[in-house]
């Protein structure tokens, strides 16, 4: 293990120690985020040609959108989120004259199809999940991670956690379900064990018109960031820092808050320039901090990957001196290693 491994863990055992201390003098660490990618579903090892096909789809965009492409490698070498847009307007279905339609129309029945597909494949893998996503159950138990992001639109994680932890999963009661920055859920046991609020920036399956694909769509929550941004800001200048932060740990208000202000795992993403909502959220988390002053508020993010993609070259688009890289021999040991560090 490096140097950032060794970082992780004596940030979490200082967690640990400020969260019992009984000296007000000490103050609290933040607690951790964890950034999830579909690289997660790889846990899963599949059994039979049902199940390869089922983790293929969820692991890959490209892949799921190969399943309702109107014919097969249609727009196969153009960017996921601009391929989107092409398969929507090449929408077909045989039950009407869809040249008769608007192009929102044509898109809400493609994520109707996205929908069926993306809830038959988690329903495969449920049962391999309920055993291969115990590294995450670890990690969120114990209150040290009190919130996923996950890019993912499948709601796979939470339903194993509601399974294999007897756990309850609800909306809280203030929020506005049908915004993709304020809606999220909270996974309870009931022994305490752990509570954590999973966020969804891309939507989920179960709310189709939370799902974002597109770039019209990216275009549009891009601009509801940087609201978010502005408001941020406002409230900072009324309160202080501090304060802010210590209201968002309590209460955060969308998930563009918690990017911002805490200390994040990224797992199982690639990042790359198709997620521009991310990056244009931590380049405003970096701005933020870029005065020396406020440079003692920033907290860090560790990035879990292995020795061959360093070796590649594919991380070169990760910023060192921003993100700092968890690396592991391959993906199993740094499950194992991250596993370890939080047990």
């Amino acid at each position: 293990m490096d140097s950032s491994w060794v970082d992780l863990k004596e940030y979490i055992n200082n967690y640990k120690f400020k969260a019992i201390s009984e000296d007000p003098s000490i103050s609290a660490e933040k607690p951790i985020t964890l950034l999830l990618g579909s690289g997660i579903h790889n846990l899963i090892e599949p059994q039979n040609s049902s199940h390869f096909e089922s983790l293929k789809r969820l692991s890959s965009w490209d892949s799921l959108l190969d399943s309702i492409a109107v014919k097969n490698n249609l727009y196969k070498d153009i960017p996921p989120t601009l391929r989107w847009e092409l398969l929507a307007l090449n929408y077909v279905d045989q039950s009407i004259l869809v040249e008769d339609l608007k192009a929102s129309v044509r898109e809400k029945k493609l994520k109707k199809k996205l929908q069926e597909q993306i809830t038959h494949d988690e329903n495969c893998l449920i049962e391999l999940a309920r055993d291969a996503f115990n590294p995450l159950q670890t990690m969120i138990k114990n209150h040290i991670v009190s919130d996923i992001i996950t890019l993912n639109v499948d709601l796979l994680l939470e339903n194993v956690l509601r399974k294999n932890q007897s756990a309850a999963c609800s909306f809280p009661s203030n929020i506005n379900t049908k915004s993709t920055l304020s809606r999220h859920r909270i996974i309870e046991d009931k022994s305490n064990t752990f509570c954590v609020r999973v966020w969804h920036p891309h939507g989920d399956r179960k709310n189709l018109d939370s799902l974002t694909f597109g770039l019209w769509q990216y275009e549009k929550s891009t601009k509801s960031l940087k609201e978010v941004f502005s408001h941020i800001k406002r409230e900072e200048r009324e309160k202080g820092y501090v304060l802010l932060s210590d209201r968002i740990n309590k209460d955060p208000k969308n998930w563009v808050e918690i990017m911002i202000t805490r200390p994040i795992i990224v797992i199982g993403t690639s990042l790359n320039q198709n997620e521009w909502d991310v990056w244009l959220t931590l380049i405003t988390r970096w701005r933020n901090y870029a005065k020396q002053i406020n440079k003692k508020y920033n907290t860090p993010i560790w990035y879990l990957c292995t020795y061959k993609q360093v070796r590649n070259g594919d991380l070169a688009h990760i910023p060192n001196g921003y993100i700092q890289r968890l690396v592991a021999p391959d993906w199993q040991t740094g499950w194992k290693w991250l596993e370890d560090v939080f047990k």
